[in-house]
């Protein structure tokens, strides 16, 4: 998505209006991620973001990994407004969920990206298999 080119300007009174435009974008952005844990590992973005969208529009809904690329039970969801996310964790923290008692608290930033040790991408076929080998019937 493209972002459109702001112009700093400068009005009567002095003040740099591109500044004034960043501020409100920093505010707006805060308090807007709300991180729930002891997820039940089953649990996909979509099933999370599914409960969590009747506390308001959800930007984003990201289950957290370990470098292994295991779950950790956790998920990231980033609300549009402020207040979705604080009525968020103030309905999900401490309930039960699956047989589990759910965390959830609101973050200033989102968590930074694990990258995975072991990819699935990354693994190469066995020669054996590329080459057409295997187990050949002998008479």
């Amino acid at each position: 998505m493209a972002v459109p080119h702001k112009q700093s300007t400068v009005d009567e009174s002095g003040s740099n209006e591109e500044s004034l435009l960043q501020t409100n974008e920093v505010q707006k952005n805060q308090n807007t991620i709300v991180l729930i844990c002891n997820l039940d590992p089953r649990a996909t973005a979509e099933d999370v973001g599914e409960a969590c969208s009747i506390f308001g529009p959800i930007l984003s809904c990201d289950m957290l990994l370990d470098p292994m690329g295991r779950p950790l039970n956790e998920a990231e969801i980033e609300f549009m407004y402020p207040e979705s996310a604080k009525e968020c964790v103030a309905k999900l923290d401490n309930q039960l969920a699956d047989g589990r008692i759910l965390r959830a608290r609101v973050q200033s930033s989102a968590t930074l990206p694990v990258k995975p040790r072991y990819s699935s991408r990354q693994v190469s076929t066995s020669a054996r298999l590329a080459t057409g080998g295997g187990f050949h019937e002998t008479r």
